[in-house]
């Protein structure tokens, strides 16, 4: 075969150009230069190495002095041999193969003398010749034991050709048997016998069987372990097994009710959209039976918002002849039921002592299961409450039906929605009227009208009691004291209004001329006219206390002492005196008698009356400094009401002057006369009293006992407590009920 490819590579090259040829072997000898440079380059620096160069140098500096290598010096002595070998020579290549590789090659020598019949071929000059001149062919890797490359090595040495046999040639081999590679001569091999024997070998063989118990054992350990986990995640799987069939369970259970509650929702809405008629109570007890049976998933799903299209329609129907202002509390029962079955109790409601318009934004109804019951208040009862109240006029009686029909929906519609028809319906209307009264011309008191609203809506009257005391007092400038219309306008408001505003206004409008008057009324023991001392007492309850204490202080005690002085020093009559001086003190009511300057200009005249019963000389205005006090002269006074009246002259008693008759008619047709007052005389002819009740009040009316019948007095009109409700009553039956 070879002899045929030297034939074919010479034939190629005599059809190729000279030319061709010479340029192909120029460049494969530069090649060749080239490497054969490498070689001996390498081979130099190998060279050094093992003569005390570069390498042992380097081995000296870290600790080598000589020997083989290693801790223990069982390692090669002798550095490797660096020989320049043939091109595609291994390292294991000894002298023996190349000897065979010699003989090969004379064996293939003398084939390709032999003659071989050539084929012709044609010659493409696309083929390039270089591919088959240098690639060498593969060689067969073949691996050899000790004992075989000894024995061969043996074979070798019997046919040398005659030669002396000195032992195995000197061959490099990599030796595998420790816990290193090492690389030893071909006589360094020891037979299998001196392997067994040979410590150096016993060592790593022993090292590798314990490197492979320990790494048995820990795939032991690693697997007993990995079948601990297993069986732990066994366990949790098991658990987790359960777990999830519960789970399966508790929603198949789920999934039944809410196909049960989809069944009755359908049906119900079936009912609703076909002609037949879905009333209330059967729209109820649907939400019922959902609320009680279906709890939980009728608050998670808020099942209630679903009443919103069903419930406007039937309620309608059921509210379409409801007159709001005739019959306030008829459906009140059936809303505060879809209140409670819509869940809308949650809304925050005021309490009692709140107005409707104290209540913040931040608690109105705007929870989830509430919308169904709002959308049921804004789309049905909310248009009926303002239709009822579109033609309201606060000064009619439209007043006090519109007011109870928002007293009995107070506590079923949601705090939001009664603000809302208070700021758009009742504020406004009210604010109008306001500010057109005139408290001159309007015969209708203004309190009849306004605090009715106190109750629902509370602190925003505020904004309308600066205009209300200001026409008030623009009224009074020409005011008298013996005219009684003032006070029955500012009665009513003692208690509306700040302590601080009322006081003001009665300081600059009513005491100065309470106080001219009481200047202007004469004091006569014989004679008195009581008439500005009535029209101040009238006055206690509405005026402060201590205002009107302070009139009597400087512009009547002054005058009522000099007058008892001057009647002591005339050597008068002492019971009529002591009469005159009880009868004085006992026109002050409770209240205005604790006052101290009450209580002292009463102690100056009782100490002036006992110095002149005890003797003692009276100087001056007052009574001589350092008299005794003491009660002689009541005790005196008191004996003396036990024995015989003397037959003496004395002056006529003091007697203060009778009280008109007044009549009821009067009261309905005489605005100087107050219908209280006409009743009060009423009552008193009657033997009966009529006494205001404290604390108690009734719309902003002050509740009176009269007789054993409860009332208060609203535009003329008595309303009397019968039954647990409060009725107008005529004064007949007013008299007659009082009599029982």
């Amino acid at each position: 075969d070879s002899g045929e490819d030297s034939d074919r590579v010479a034939q190629r090259e005599s059809e190729l150009p000279a030319e061709f040829g010479a340029r192909r072997e120029e460049r494969k000898q530069k090649v060749e230069r080239k490497e054969q440079a490498v070689d001996q380059q390498s081979l130099r620096r190998l060279q050094g190495i093992n003569a005390g160069g570069l390498g042992l140098k380097l081995l000296q500096k870290m600790g080598y002095k000589g020997g083989g290598l290693g801790k223990q010096g069982s390692g090669i002595a002798q550095a490797l041999e660096a020989k320049q070998r043939a091109n595609l020579e291994g390292l294991g290549m000894r002298k023996e193969h190349k000897l065979e590789v010699a003989a090969g090659k004379e064996e293939e020598e003398k084939e390709k003398k032999k003659p071989v019949k050539k084929k012709k071929k044609e010659f493409n000059w696309k083929v390039d010749l270089g591919d088959d001149l240098d690639k060498p062919k593969k060689k067969k890797k073949v691996y050899k034991t000790a004992d075989e490359i000894r024995l061969e090595a043996e074979e070798e040495e019997g046919t040398g050709g005659g030669k002396a046999s000195h032992g195995p040639a000197p061959v490099s081999i990599v030796d595998m048997r420790g816990k290193e590679a090492r690389l030893v001569s071909g006589g360094q091999i020891s037979t299998i016998e001196d392997v067994e024997s040979d410590e150096a070998f016993t060592l790593p063989l022993l090292h590798n069987v314990s490197v492979l118990v320990d790494t048995a054992s820990a795939d032991i350990q690693r697997l007993t372990r990995q079948c601990a986990t297993e069986k732990d995640n066994l366990l949790t799987l098991g658990v987790e097994n359960k777990g999830a069939k519960a789970r399966v369970e508790e929603g198949e259970y789920h999934v039944s009710r809410l196909e049960s509650i989809m069944t009755l929702i359908e049906s119900t809405y079936k009912r609703a959209i076909s002609a037949e008629s879905l009333t209330l109570e059967a729209l109820a007890d649907v939400f019922e039976l959902l609320r009680t049976t279906y709890k939980e998933e009728y608050h998670l799903y808020q099942l209630s918002k679903l009443a919103g299209p069903l419930i406007v329609p039937p309620m309608r129907k059921y509210l379409h002849d409801w007159n709001a202002l005739e019959d306030p509390a008829s459906p009140v029962a059936a809303m505060k039921a879809w209140r409670w079955l819509l869940r809308a109790d949650g809304a925050s409601k005021r309490s009692g002592s709140e107005s409707i318009m104290a209540i913040e934004d931040s608690v109105a109804v705007n929870s989830a299961d509430a919308e169904a019951f709002l959308q049921l208040v804004d789309e049905v009862v909310m248009p009926k409450l303002l239709y009822a109240a579109a033609n309201w006029s606060p000064k009619t009686m439209q007043t006090q039906q519109l007011v109870r029909l928002l007293e009995a929906w107070e506590q079923v519609l949601p705090d939001e929605s009664m603000k809302d028809f208070m700021q758009t319906l009742v504020l406004p209307k009210l604010k109008s009227e306001v500010d057109m009264w005139n408290p001159r011309l309007d015969p209708l008191p203004i309190h009849s009208w306004v605090h009715p609203w106190l109750f629902l809506i509370g602190a925003q009257m505020e904004e309308f009691y600066p205009v209300i005391r200001y026409k008030i007092g623009t009224a009074l400038v020409e005011w008298h004291p013996g005219d009684l219309s003032a006070l029955n306008i500012l009665k009513p408001w003692a208690n509306v209004f700040q302590p601080q505003h009322m006081e003001a206004l009665l300081a600059r409008c009513v005491l100065p001329k309470l106080a001219i008057a009481l200047r202007e009324m004469p004091i006569n023991p014989a004679n008195q006219n009581m008439d500005p001392f009535t029209w101040i007492m009238n006055w206690v309850g509405t005026a402060p206390i201590h205002q009107l204490s302070k009139i009597f202080e400087t512009e009547f005690f002054p005058r009522w002492i000099n007058i008892l002085f001057q009647w002591l020093t005339a050597k008068p009559d002492y019971e009529e005196v002591t009469r005159w001086y009880l009868n004085w003190k006992s026109l002050f009511p409770e209240d205005l008698a604790k006052q101290e300057s009450v209580k002292l200009a009463f102690t100056r005249a009782l100490d002036m009356m006992n110095n002149v019963v005890a003797g003692a000389q009276i100087v001056g205005k007052y009574v001589q400094e350092g008299v005794q006090e003491n009660l002689q002269y009541l005790k005196v006074a008191e004996g003396r009401s036990k024995e015989e009246p003397k037959q003496t002259t004395s002056r006529p008693q003091p007697k203060l002057p009778e009280k008109p008759k007044i009549s009821i008619a009067d009261a309905m047709y005489n605005n100087s006369v107050s219908f209280k007052e006409a009743l009060e005389h009423l009552a008193e002819e009657r033997g009966m009293l009529m006494l205001p009740k404290a604390g108690k009040q009734q719309r902003g009316k002050q509740v009176y006992a009269f007789g054993k019948v409860s009332i208060y007095l609203d535009n003329r009109i008595v309303y009397a407590l019968v039954g647990g409700d409060w009725k107008p009553l005529a004064i007949d039956e007013l008299l007659t009920k009082a009599a029982k």
